[in-house]
This record gives structure tokens, sequence and C-alpha cells, in this order.
């Protein structure tokens, strides 16, 4: 497990991966290597907590939209979760595919 991916958890059938720090290419190589190395397992649910990773580049969440189409690929479900706040407001992005 790398620095960035603080936990992978099983609940349900779902793959539960917690992030911590900067989504870079880094952090986005690190989590795709779990997410194919369960989908090779056979798991097809995924859910991706972000909420303790508050920087993110162009280069990790084209590494986790490359997740979400070979999951599509593999007929899986893949949800990504990002929260992120800035100053006194709290966005949310939640990407789902099915």
């Amino acid at each position: 497990m790398s620095d960035f991916i603080t936990s992978i958890k099983e609940n349900n059938s779902i793959v539960i991966i917690e992030t911590n720090g900067y989504l870079n290419n880094v952090g986005g190589e690190a989590v795709s290597a779990v997410v194919y190395e369960k989908m090779a397992q056979g798991q097809t649910k995924y859910l991706i907590n972000m909420a303790a990773t508050k920087i993110v580049n162009s280069i990790g969440v084209s590494i986790l939209i490359a997740c979400a189409l070979r999951s599509i690929v593999a007929v899986s479900f893949f949800t990504v979760l990002l929260f992120a706040t800035w100053a006194d407001s709290k966005a949310i992005f939640c990407a789902s595919v099915v």
C-alpha cells in the first residue's frame, strides 16, 4: 500500500479505497493498481473515498477516469467521491459509472 492510500476494505462486496494527500500521477497509479488487482480477483464494485485528499491534478483525475472506463469494459461499478473544502464551503464531486 502506498502513502496515498490509507486503507483498503471490503464491505458488502464493495472495495472501499480511502486516500490522503495529493492526487497526482503517483496517487492515481496507486489507486489504479489496487483497482486492477481487485478486478483480476473478480471484484466489480469500487468506492474511492477521497475525503482527506484536498489537492488533485489533471493527471491523477485522468488515471481515475481510465479506471472507470476499464471497469465499464469489465462490467463493473465504479464510484469516486471527492470531498474538498474551499474557504467556508464544501464541494462534493461524485461520479458513478454503471
